[in-house]
């Protein structure tokens, strides 16, 4: 028979730092676990476990909230099934927070087993180890650590297995996951203030609407359509963001004033239409002038109809934004991108802020549109 172990190093998610003298937690059946010395009992049982194995089923988290979890597991929230979900399943972040057929999630399911507890803490090279357990079965690894998010990762310890553990920092004194993306542009720290400010908005805001949401200090999150939902968690647009509200975001917390006369609001995307009588609007017709603060307008039909989308060139970044994501400089990101929730191929859509490429925005416009054109605020004309 095989030995059984379990190891690895415990570090920070955005550079990679061992973390030192930090607690971790093997959580499994008792029956199992309680045979290790050292171990501990949970003594409040607790109504759900991340346990069962979910195939065969495509949808977003709230088909899967609804047709899965929602009336069959007691005493879990929509919103910490929405969050949780993400947290032990990371493929869905790969996925566009979507569930495929052909892959397998854990998902909650009732409780009915007595769990038990490990706990060690790491040493100076952030590395952990825990004595063996007895019979291979399925555990959790918990890290939970002032300062950053929360670590939960279900795994089968059914060999020698390694576990490296990367943490994530939060904001907000440690209640939120923070954005650890960041501007690779090699002139950012000699641009004016304000457009710095604009891309560091615009970049904190990738990840989970949810989680997007919660960061924002509460007059940013006025500027987000979801917030008219606050009072119905259930409704499918709580906390929900349209594209054209993260651009008016970035462009509010940067200090550009966006008080003028217009038909539309700036939830639309027509907000930003160059042929609407503007004067604070800049179409720009060169295909090499870009500026961080730059929008692009897209729709079909006429040049001059409605706009129906719009997202915000922001210049290269990489890092790890609010869910988990990774964007690396290999992947050309220099946009970011957010929309209303919506249906496409029987797929919801549109559930998180993302990063996207220009040139494949400007070639394929965003595979839905026929025209995209290219805006600037006048207050930002001058800036580089």
């Amino acid at each position: 028979m095989l030995a059984l172990s379990l190891s690895g190093r415990v570090v920070v998610a955005t550079d990679l730092r061992p973390l030192h003298n930090v607690t971790v937690r093997l959580e499994g059946p008792a029956s199992i676990l309680s045979r290790v010395p050292g171990s501990q009992t949970i003594t409040i049982p607790r109504s759900f476990t991340w346990s069962r194995q979910l195939t065969g089923f495509g949808g977003s988290r709230w088909d899967c909230w609804t047709q899965e979890v929602q009336n069959k597991v007691p005493g879990i929230t929509w919103e910490q099934f929405r969050d949780g979900v993400l947290l032990r399943n990371p493929q869905l972040n790969a996925d566009g927070r979507l569930f495929r057929p052909y892959k397998a999630y854990l998902v909650p399911e009732p409780n009915i087993v007595p769990q038990a507890y490990l706990e060690t803490r790491t040493d100076a090279a952030g590395a952990y180890s825990f004595a063996r357990p007895e019979q291979p079965t399925t555990y959790e690894l918990q890290v939970q650590l002032e300062g950053y998010a929360h670590f939960a990762q279900p795994l089968v310890v059914n060999a020698s297995v390694t576990q490296p553990i990367m943490l994530v920092p939060q904001t907000n004194a440690g209640t939120l996951p923070s954005s650890g993306v960041r501007s690779a542009r090699v002139d950012y720290g000699t641009l004016p203030s304000k457009v710095r400010r604009l891309i560091d908005q615009a970049l904190s805001m990738l990840g989970d609407d949810g989680q997007v949401f919660d960061a924002l200090p509460p007059d940013l999150r006025k500027l987000c359509f979801g917030s008219r939902f606050l009072a119905n968690p259930n409704h499918p647009r709580y906390k929900d963001f349209a594209c054209a509200d993260v651009v008016s975001i970035a462009l509010t917390a940067a200090g550009c004033d966006l008080r003028w006369g217009s038909q539309a609001n700036p939830h639309m995307a027509d907000f930003y239409h160059p042929d609407r009588g503007n004067s604070r609007l800049i179409e720009i017709h060169s295909q090499s002038d870009w500026q961080p603060g730059d929008v692009l307008v897209y729709g079909s039909g006429a040049p001059s109809s409605r706009a129906r989308h719009v997202n915000l060139y922001v210049g290269p970044f990489s890092g790890i934004d609010r869910s988990g994501k990774r964007y690396g400089l290999s992947d050309g990101v220099d946009v970011v991108e957010g929309s209303l929730d919506f249906w496409s191929n029987g797929r919801q859509l549109g559930t998180g802020i993302i990063g996207c490429n220009l040139q494949r925005c400007l070639q394929a416009k965003r595979g839905a549109y026929t025209w995209v054109r290219h805006v600037r605020l006048r207050e930002l004309a001058g800036h580089p």
